[in-house]
Parts: structure tokens; C-alpha cells; sequence
């Protein structure tokens, strides 16, 4: 079992800090990254192409598992984003309030409905673990070149509440890195 002992904050060179952010509130979401961060980046690579100073968990756990959060200075280019990270490299992009999309328009608050719509036949629906009510909706790419990559929204029966994209197995994880 881990807990998290402290958080470090990574800054980028100072002369990036005349540059606009590689991550912004309109970038979309896709099943292996968003804006300059790809699911398979190490997170020193991620952190200098975004741009931004990151907020990174010091973790002490069993495994090298942990979160980072890009800093977003400007409250109206706030992202709530977050990236899992497991033995320095990105597994998987979390979205937990309304402002991001996915690139087929899905926002956290939309509804079910929605989801299905913008993914036509192609999510599978699970009941949610921690809620009877709720599902996980599965977005599984058909290109096989990203077989190994989801798209998992969570739902409480009727609207989203939060969505992840990654690699499996990381983006099943239901408790994250505990």
C-alpha cells in the first residue's frame, strides 16, 4: 500500500516561461494524450514540451506509481487535469471536472446519451464498482494502431462525472495508484 509523503514541484528552463503553454482548456482529449503530453512520454519529456511547471506526488509505495499536474497560472486557462505516472513514464490522462473535451465533444456533465451518440457502437457499458446506479462507459479504438489504449468515462447512471484515457492495463485501474 502507498501514501503520498510530499509534492514536488518540476519547473521548465525560465525561458520557456515566455512561451504560451503547450496544454490549454481547449485541447481535446484523445485516447493516447492531449495537446503535447502522449500516453508512453517519459514525464521529464512531457514537462518540457508542455511548457508549464508540473506539480509531481512523491510517492512511497510498493511500485513507482504516482500523479502529476501541469500549473496552470491563469485561472481561466485551468485544465483539472491530471497524469498518472508509472516508472517515470505517462500511462494515462484524467479529466474530473467539466472544461476539456474529448475530440468527439464529450465533457464531464454531459449525459449518457451523449456518449453513446459520439461514439456510435462502439462503448461498451459496465456497472460501476462504487456505484450501483452508475457505469463505466469503454471507448475501445478499431485502428490498430492504438489496440492498446481506452477511453473510460464514469457515469452516475446519467451523466458523466469524470473520463480517462490511457493504456490497459493502467487506464482500468479503478483506485488509481493505490
Amino acid at each position: 500500500m502507498g501514501a503520498v509523503a510530499a509534492v514536488v514541484t518540476l519547473s521548465v528552463a525560465a525561458v520557456a516561461q515566455n512561451k504560451s503553454p503547450a496544454l490549454s482548456p481547449s485541447d481535446k482529449m484523445k485516447i493516447n494524450g492531449i495537446g503535447a503530453v502522449r500516453i508512453g512520454m517519459p514525464l521529464t519529456k512531457a514537462i518540457d514540451a508542455t511548457q508549464m511547471s508540473w506539480n509531481v506526488e512523491f510517492a512511497v509505495s510498493d511500485g513507482d506509481c504516482r500523479y502529476a499536474t501541469p500549473i496552470v497560472e491563469k485561472p481561466n486557462e485551468k485544465t483539472d487535469l491530471s497524469f498518472m505516472v508509472v516508472d517515470g513514464v505517462i500511462v494515462r490522462a484524467e479529466v474530473s471536472k467539466r472544461g476539456i473535451a474529448t475530440v468527439s465533444g464529450v465533457r464531464v456533465g454531459d449525459t449518457e446519451a451523449k456518449v453513446k451518440a459520439a461514439y456510435p457502437g462502439k462503448i461498451k457499458s459496465e456497472v460501476h464498482p462504487y456505484d450501483e446506479n452508475g457505469h463505466y462507459l469503454i471507448f475501445t479504438p478499431t485502428d490498430a494502431k492504438d489496440a492498446k489504449f481506452r477511453l473510460i468515462f464514469e457515469t452516475d447512471g446519467k451523466t458523466v462525472r469524470s473520463f480517462r484515457a490511457g493504456r490497459v492495463p493502467e487506464v482500468h485501474w479503478i483506485e488509481g495508484c493505490l
